[in-house]
């Protein structure tokens, strides 16, 4: 019997047979944890589209999308924005900002009581201002019909009134001081 072993190369195929098995034992259990973790990553996948699914759907989606457009702010004129009063984070408390128009620019200006009878809304008016250097036309659009003391124990009174400035200069920008001439004959 040993000599045939001997003569076949009988433990050269026994060690053979032996890796072999070893080999194949191996690769068993490495499948075996590969089929393991593919079978997670399925769940883990299939667990991942059922979320997104909901979520397309979900009621607290659309409350936050509910909320989104309400969080959104939009002017009912146009103009440019010159101040803005409201932070993230903090809730809004009286002007959030403020638009104002640039292309139609008017001055606000104060006329005593004893001027008052003499100004009437449409009158043609000049205006200047140091920043331009240009003289502007310009028309009284506004008085306002009640009169505000201009300080305590003074016994003289004012009207504000408002003055469109049909011709502005590019170099005149909102918060200017300009000087107003009333044309009244």
């Amino acid at each position: 019997m040993e000599t045939a072993k001997e003569r076949v190369n009988y433990e050269t195929y026994a060690n053979a047979y032996s890796s072999a098995q070893s080999d194949y034992q191996r690769a068993s259990e490495t499948l075996t944890a590969a089929q393991s973790t593919l079978s997670k990553a399925e769940s883990t996948v299939n667990t991942a589209y059922e979320n997104y699914e909901e979520s397309q759907t979900s009621d607290e989606l659309e409350s936050l999308r509910e909320e989104l457009n309400k969080c959104t702010l939009r002017a009912e004129s146009s103009g440019t924005v010159t101040a803005l009063d409201a932070t993230v984070g903090n809730k809004p408390n009286g002007t959030i900002a403020t638009i104002q128009n640039t292309s139609k620019l008017k001055v606000s200006i104060s006329i005593e009581e004893y001027d008052v009878q003499n100004v009437a809304v449409g009158m043609k008016a000049i205006i200047t201002s140091d920043a331009t250097e240009e003289e502007m036309e310009g028309t009284v659009t506004q008085i306002s019909p009640v009169a505000s003391t201009q300080g305590m124990g003074s016994s003289s009174s004012t009207f504000s009134a408002e003055v469109e400035i049909l011709n502005p200069d590019e170099n005149l920008l909102i918060g200017m001081n300009a000087m107003v001439e009333i044309i009244l004959s």
